[in-house]
This record gives structure tokens, C-alpha cells and sequence, in this order.
């Protein structure tokens, strides 16, 4: 059976991801660069729509640098924005991860991506409730929650409250 063509073009988009073929914007963060297409960032983010096409310093280098947040959950970002999933990598607490990730899609306006990592939190926490896997980084990962996320977002407190 053939792929419908929205899944063909997705997964031909995942293709893109850190590819320099097209790409007309660099995203550093701690050193490392992620070669991005515009087009893509702006179907995502208002907020990098703004930064790219109005008088900001980036419109204009387009470099975009991010230094508040760990090259990993930048990653994960971008990930997203051209597949539409971001795993958690080997070695990374998955809350606190998930956490991160959805402070990052906050701070840059990308809802699907907020909702991805809400999703996954609540999926750890009801899986939490019967087994003791994640309960170690359950306290880290609310103490990122209730500092990383605006007072009024309640995607992630609810589900850990």
C-alpha cells in the first residue's frame, strides 16, 4: 500500500533535518551548529517568524543563537519541528527531559510541541503511580516545572499535582 502523501512528504521533510541542502538560517547552542530552513522554523514559531523577517539582528546574519537552554533540548526542538517526535536520549531523566522540552516549545511559541512533551509527562507520571521507575526524578522534574514555566501555564503542573 502506498504512503498517503502527507506521510510521504513527512517523511521526506525528516530528511531536511540538519541538513545544509536549502538551509538559509544556523541555530548555535554551546558551539554547536544545526543547519535549519526557515520555511520550517516559520510553519512552527511566530517567534522565529518575527526574528528572521523583522529588524532583528538575526534577520539580517540569520544566525540565531540559543544559550539558555542545553544543545540537547535544542536538538530536540528541531527534531520536532521535521518529524514531529523528539526521543529522550540515553542517560537523560525523561521527565525532567520532557520538562525541558516543553519550556523550550513555551519560550518559542511552539504549541504542538508543548503538547507532545505534556503528553509524554503525563504518560511517565500515570506510569510512575504503579512502578517506582521514574520516582527518583520526580522531584527534579517538578522543581523544573514550577521554575521554567510561566505561573498561568498549567500544561505540565496539573499533570504533576
Amino acid at each position: 500500500m502506498d504512503p498517503k502523501p502527507i506521510e510521504a512528504f513527512g517523511a521526506s521533510l525528516q530528511g531536511y533535518y540538519n541538513n545544509k541542502c536549502l538551509s538559509d538560517v544556523v541555530i548555535r547552542c554551546n558551539g554547536q551548529e544545526f543547519a535549519v530552513h526557515s520555511l520550517v522554523l516559520f510553519c512552527h514559531s511566530d517567534y522565529f517568524k518575527k526574528q528572521l523577517t523583522e529588524t532583528w539582528k538575526e534577520s539580517a546574519d540569520k544566525i540565531i543563537e540559543i544559550t539558555d537552554f542545553d544543545t540537547n533540548i535544542v536538538e530536540a526542538m528541531l527534531r520536532f519541528i521535521y518529524s514531529f517526535d523528539c526521543d529522550v536520549r540515553p542517560n537523560t531523566p525523561p521527565l525532567i527531559f520532557h520538562a525541558k522540552v516543553y519550556q523550550i516549545g513555551d519560550k518559542y511559541g511552539i504549541e504542538t510541541l508543548k503538547k507532545q512533551a505534556s503528553n509524554k509527562v503525563e504518560r511517565i507520571v500515570n506510569e510512575a503511580e504503579v512502578a517506582t521507575k521514574y520516582v527518583s526524578d520526580l522531584v527534579d522534574a517538578i522543581t523544573v516545572m514550577y521554575t521554567t514555566t510561566p505561573p498561568g501555564d498549567r500544561g505540565l503542573r496539573d499533570i504533576v499535582v
